[in-house]
């Protein structure tokens, strides 16, 4: 933790000046804290993008505290493994946001964000205000290809972006890394400027560990261990945003988004009060129907 940064409050005495004061007594006391924010970005579904984003939250909360996974994809891949994730694993806190990014939680040190595909517009706006590195995952297509030809020349007119705040990685999925594809992939993002880091080939273990709230990082078979070379380029990026990352102004007094609440039963009724089928059919009958 930095030092307390006090921030002086505006206004003079007096009613007028009330909600003002009450205003700036909500920012009094403010800390530079080192946080990273990671978004994990590709404009087509199906590249991975909610993998990738569980993974590198799990590899950094086996690393240490404070990690905070937000998922602004209304699918909520994530924030559903995250409840299957098993008490003695690492800690990530997980937030679920209902409209759209605002802010980084205030007391996490290490935020990646899961985004949804056709991700632009005001969300993308509010996410690239903060992100520190955006990771994007692709497979190979043809579709792929064109997608993220799209995805990174969008992420290269952001602001951050131009100023050398945010820098842009790119990862393959489902790609052999010795294939020529892998290759093709290189050239591509070298041509458009991007680092390649490597492509993740397919596996079964992925399945098994995400169905467990685990990862590759987490689980002890052989099977995990051994894909853990393919994600080599990738932490090493990872590695290196972190170490650059500047200490920045946050507000413990904020309200984080709100965190993931435990998994509610679907039908929270008892068998005996469930509303039979024909019950629920006649009250969905019209009522000129039945005058």
């Amino acid at each position: 933790m930095g030092d307390p940064i006090r921030v002086r409050a505006v206004g003079g005495e007096g009613p007028h000046n009330m909600a003002a004061q009450q205003e700036c007594a909500t920012h009094r006391i403010q800390q530079r804290v080192p946080l990273a924010v990671i978004a994990i970005i590709n404009s087509k579904g199906g590249a991975g993008k909610s993998t990738v984003t569980s993974h590198l939250a799990a590899y950094c909360a086996i690393r240490g505290p404070n990690v905070a996974l937000c998922d602004l994809d209304p699918q909520k891949s994530t924030e559903f493994w995250l409840r299957r994730r098993p008490e003695n694993s690492a800690k990530i806190r997980g937030y679920s946001i209902a409209n759209t990014f605002t802010h980084p939680p205030a007391d996490a040190r290490h935020v990646f964000i899961d985004t949804p595909s056709g991700f632009q517009g005001l969300p993308y706006l509010r996410v690239m205000m903060y992100a520190d590195a955006v990771l994007v995952p692709t497979a190979i297509s043809f579709f792929d290809r064109r997608a993220l030809e799209s995805t990174i020349r969008m992420l290269q007119g952001a602001p951050r972006v131009v100023k050398g705040n945010c820098v842009i990685g790119c990862v393959g999925t489902r790609i052999d890394p010795r294939s020529n594809d892998s290759a093709l992939l290189e050239t591509m993002l070298r041509d458009l400027g991007v680092s390649y880091l490597g492509a993740i080939p397919a596996a079964r273990v992925y399945s098994r560990c995400l169905e467990q709230g685990l990862t590759v990082f987490d689980f002890p078979s052989a099977g995990a261990r051994g894909q853990m070379a393919h994600w080599a380029r990738v932490i090493a990026w990872l590695e290196t945003v972190l170490a650059k990352v500047s200490p920045r102004v946050v507000n413990p007094a904020l309200s984080a988004q709100r965190p993931v609440a435990p998994r509610v039963p679907a039908y929270p009724l008892e068998p005996a009060q469930r509303p039979s089928l024909a019950s629920t059919w006649l009250r969905n009958i019209p009522r000129f129907l039945v005058r």
